[in-house]
């Protein structure tokens, strides 16, 4: 990924973020956009629908009617570097601060020492993209042979969640298109269903992909902790949330690569002398500048 990566916060963030070592992943049902986690599966559904193809692959219908709920964690993300309408939108009415993470070394160091990435992928606004996305999905499912569906439904079910996954927190409406969002999530509700449901049934360990689960169950929980107990709750910018953290301390001595540059926004105060005092003290020595946009 060649592109940089904004995240427009409060100074109040960046302080918790780098004072408690934690990047909190904040439930996506309650975003800016109140309709996104429905229109994913109004979209899978719709496209079902239409198609002639074996019921297993209708499983957000299978998933609803068996109570199967939760959302995803995320943290949002922008292409758009010094823009007004993110400070005004997300920067703390243009008094906070613009982050650039390093999305490449964060999922590159966890890949390498925890087997686990999280999803990361540009928001989809237009009904093509998002036709596209599902068809991809769909076309990567494996073809099930000699099941019996009353049996065999969470195996299949496991199957199209890692993948319903990774469109579940994509799909917005094109209101939201010049924001052009990229979004780093992670998805509890594959992993909880691995363990309150598929533990339950005795798959041989043939099975490719429950043993892959198994291991992917593992390794998310050494990164992030994502069952209900783990959940934590805070006042955010669209009320209270919970919200899911990582560790940052997980990246131990190469945690200074995750920051690579801060922005002041254009009626931010912080002293840039103190702010590079604070942010040395625990670890960190990104670039530091102002917003060139001119405020009067």
């Amino acid at each position: 990924m060649a592109n940089k990566y904004f995240h427009y916060t409060s100074i109040n963030v960046l302080y918790n973020i780098v004072n408690n070592q934690e990047l909190w992943f904040s439930n996506l049902s309650n975003s800016n956009d109140p309709n996104e986690l429905y229109l994913t599966c109004e979209s899978y559904n719709e496209y079902i629908g239409s198609m002639n193809i074996d019921p297993y692959h209708g499983t957000p219908m299978i998933l609803s009617k068996n109570k199967v709920h939760g959302s995803p964690y995320g943290l949002s993300f922008t292409t758009l570097e010094d823009s007004l309408t993110q400070w005004e939108r997300y920067g703390d009415n243009l008094k906070g601060v613009s982050i650039e993470f390093d999305i490449d070394f964060i999922q590159k160091y966890l890949h390498d020492n925890y087997q686990f990435s999280f999803y990361f992928d540009q928001m989809k606004y237009s009904e093509n993209d998002k036709r596209a996305l599902i068809v991809k999905n769909i076309d990567s499912m494996p073809e099930f042979t000699d099941y019996t569906w009353e049996k065999d439904w969470p195996f299949c079910a496991l199957y199209f969640l890692i993948h319903y996954s990774e469109a579940r927190a994509l799909f917005k409406s094109e209101d939201f298109a010049q924001e052009k969002e990229f979004r780093l999530f992670f998805d509890p509700v594959e992993y909880k269903f691995y363990h309150d449901t598929v533990c339950l049934f005795n798959f041989g360990d043939s099975e490719k992909m429950v043993l892959e689960s198994k291991r992917s169950y593992q390794y998310a929980k050494d990164v992030i902790h994502f069952l209900e107990e783990d959940k934590n709750y805070a006042l955010m910018r669209n009320g209270i949330n919970s919200y899911l953290k990582l560790d940052l301390n997980l990246f131990g001595k190469d945690k200074s690569k995750i920051i690579k540059s801060i922005r002041l926004g254009p009626k931010c105060v912080q002293d840039i002398d103190t702010l590079e005092e604070f942010l040395s003290h625990f670890g960190y020595n990104p670039t530091i500048t102002k917003s060139k946009i001119c405020i009067r």
